[in-house]
Order: structure tokens, then sequence, then C-alpha cells
């Protein structure tokens, strides 16, 4: 299978690194399939430079990851398009400012971290993986983790930190359950970069 026939599927789609990723993937001639939050309308300014940089092929499904219901029919609707997608890059993430025991920090807050960051990821994972096990296809899983998920600091949420070792921890469980089916699985771990939520914290804080 040549990369034009190969889909791509990435959480948080429309964000600094999600379009990064799919932009990337696209040049390399790959079927890009991206959820996020956003209408399409407002999300179309967005998709249209995804295009132009290099995703000949894109499809936008709007989804909660965080929703075991959304998340099955964003992957229901990719493979009704293009068939089942064999890349999966759960890529979705938030992060809030406060520590452990900050008072302003609510448990609502901390919550959220750990549905999106953590759950948001499983749900997408699990599920593709699911269905390629089921189909005997290889596939490749790329979580988007965070040097935070070893190393806590205090510039951002410790709830943040939490969140990005358990993503660790559960590619790594899946990497083990899912090498006899062909299905690698990995982490990619940026450090502090200019875009995505340390983007919007600095935004914050300027």
């Amino acid at each position: 299978m040549n990369n034009s026939q190969k889909t791509v599927l990435i959480s948080g789609g429309l964000g600094d690194i999600g379009r990064a990723i799919a932009i990337a993937f696209g040049r390399e001639g790959f079927r890009v399939a991206v959820g996020d939050m956003p209408e399409e309308p407002e999300a179309g300014q967005l998709l249209e430079e995804m295009r132009s940089k290099g995703c000949k092929e894109l499809f936008y499904y709007k989804a909660d990851v965080t929703s075991e219901q959304e998340t099955a029919g964003w992957l229901e609707a990719v493979a009704q398009k293009w068939g089942l997608p064999q890349v999966i890059v759960p890529n979705a993430g938030i992060v809030v400012s406060g520590s452990l025991t900050d008072d302003a920090m609510t448990t609502g807050q901390a919550r959220r971290q750990l549905e999106v960051n953590f759950w948001g990821s499983y749900n997408l994972a699990v599920q593709a993986a699911k269905k390629l096990k089921a189909h005997n296809l290889p596939g490749r899983i790329i979580f988007m983790g965070s040097w935070a998920a070893e190393r806590p600091t205090a510039r951002i949420s410790s709830y943040y930190c939490i969140s990005k070792a358990a993503v660790r921890m559960l590619c790594k469980t899946l990497a083990l359950e899912l090498a006899a089916h062909n299905i690698l699985v990995n982490e990619v771990a940026p450090g502090i970069v200019a875009g995505g939520p340390v983007e919007e914290k600095s935004a914050e804080r300027s």
C-alpha cells in the first residue's frame, strides 16, 4: 500500500501541533482525517490553510474524543469515506495553570485535563486498535506525549504532568499488547514549543 492509499487520523487536528502533524502527513501523500471541537464554518480558514500547505485529501469531523460515542462516530465516518485508518495520532490535549494545592485550581479543571489528555487518547487509540485487530490489519498508533510525563514542573499544571504520565503508560501497555498484531505503538514527547497550549499560556501572560 502506498501513501496515497493510507489514511491518518489526528485528534486535536486544528491546534498548532495537530495542523503541523496533518500537513506533514499530507505532504507525504496521506489522506488526512482530522477531528476537533469547532463547527466546520468556524474551522474553514484553518482547513483551507492545511489544504494549501499539503493536505490534498482532507476530511474534517467535529468530535469530542472524551466521548466514546463521538469517537466511535468519527471512526465510522472516516471508515465509510476512505476505509479504516491505519495510522492513528491521539493528539488532543489541554493545559490549565495551577498546582495541586492551588486554591484557584478546581476539581473540575483537574478532571477536565485528565478527560482530554488521557481519556481522549485512550478512547481513540483503543477503539481504533480493536478495529484494526478485528480486520487483521497492521497499523501505527503515535501518542502525543510530553517531557512533563517524567519531569513535573510548577510552571504548568501538575494535573497536566499526571495526565501525560498516564498517556506514557497507556502507550507502553498498548505497545506490548499490540506487537503481535503488527500494530506499532510509539510516543512523541516534545519539549516546550512555540505553539499549542504553551503559546496560549504565553499570550495570557503578555
